[in-house]
């Protein structure tokens, strides 16, 4: 408003128009309504911000507020984030309110932190990326790489290999060694083979890794090609060509609590173990909110479709409070491994 009113005294000084015909072509230019402008300047303070609005009437009430931050303090979901406590509330058949009103809540109050320092994934474009490979059941792509874990007895380093599945986001396999060696990359792959064929999967899967001298290693080489192995590399430096497994370490490591300092090598085997099961009971949101192990054993529809029921009677109970409706609890389906790749010259993508 004070800017049309000095340009408006401008083109006073300049033209031989009234004050009136000088303010129109003012708001002409701003693109803003002569009628708001002369509203403003019976009214210059802005009402809305003083208004009394209703209460809507799905709004909760205080009383219903302090239940459920109760409920969500109780000790079968006080350890859990939010989005976790809730979907097990919503498996065990209990629907408070929606999660965003959960999160308003606890926000309101003062009761949530941030979760750490996160810095964004830079990627590397599509121009020049890993192949891309469809999946459409588990055990197709299974990714893997080496982290290493901190040891204060010596002051040394223990090695975490892992192997993950691309379809689910399922640990297949996670084991500690004391060394980084190719015999150690060999014995692991074997018992990734193990887990695999325990699924009754006959087929050879994909082999994904980084270019790690344990993973260009002559041995394991020699093993995956005896096997019927197929193996996959991403690109020098790229560390997103395998993104899956690099942002499990940091889920395990940040979340789960590997990133702390053991005080032998024991005791890091044993919460590795601890944080590996942890990880694979953890709703993903990649996958709807489905734990990984439901999605690798073919029960993420069952738990899809609970908690389909389980909004509709809450639905059913307060349909004010679902203006959009619920959820959406679609199974994810098939996937795209490496998404931001290129795909291959065919531009078909490559089913696994």
């Amino acid at each position: 408003m004070e800017l049309i009113k000095t340009c408006s005294k401008t083109c006073s000084k300049s033209s031989s128009c009234p004050g009136k015909t000088n303010i129109k072509r003012v708001c002409e230019i701003f693109d803003f309504c002569e009628r708001k402008y002369y509203n403003w300047l019976k009214n210059p303070e802005d009402g809305r911000l003083s208004c009394e609005r209703p209460k809507p009437k799905r709004a909760l009430s205080d009383v219903e507020k302090d239940a459920i931050v109760a409920r969500y303090s109780q000790p079968d979901v006080r350890d859990l984030s939010l989005r976790e406590a809730h979907l097990a509330l919503v498996a065990g058949g209990e629907h408070p309110c929606s999660l965003s009103t959960v999160q308003r809540i606890f926000r309101e109050r003062g009761l949530t932190s941030k979760r750490g320092n996160a810095h964004k994934c830079k990627g590397s474009g599509a121009n020049c990326a890993a192949p891309q490979y469809l999946l459409e059941h588990p055990c197709q792509v299974v990714c893997w790489d080496i982290t290493y874990l901190d040891i204060k007895e010596g002051n040394r380093k223990a090695y975490c290999f892992t192997a993950i599945d691309a379809f689910s986001r399922y640990i297949i396999a996670s084991e500690v060694y004391q060394e980084q060696t190719a015999l150690n990359a060999v014995n692991f792959i074997t018992l990734v083979e193990e887990r695999v064929k325990a699924q009754g999967v006959t087929n050879s899967f994909i082999l994904h890794s980084d270019n790690g001298s344990q993973m260009r290693s002559r041995e394991l080489e020699e093993h995956c090609f005896k096997q019927g192995i197929a193996l996959s590399f991403s690109r020098p430096a790229k560390s997103d060509d395998n993104a899956i497994i690099e942002s499990t370490f940091r889920t395990l490591k940040h979340t789960l609590g590997l990133r702390r300092s053991f005080p032998n090598f024991g005791v890091c085997r044993q919460l590795a173990w601890y944080a590996v099961v942890r990880h694979n009971s953890r709703p993903h949101s990649s996958l709807n909110d489905v734990t990984p192990q439901a999605r690798f054993h073919g029960n993420d529809l069952i738990e899809l479709a609970q908690r389909e029921i389980v909004l509709k009677q809450a639905q059913e109970r307060h349909p004010e409070r679902f203006v959009n409706g619920i959820r959406n609890n679609a199974p994810v389906g098939k996937k795209v491994f490496n998404p931001h790749g290129r795909p291959p010259a065919d531009n078909v993508v490559q089913s696994a």
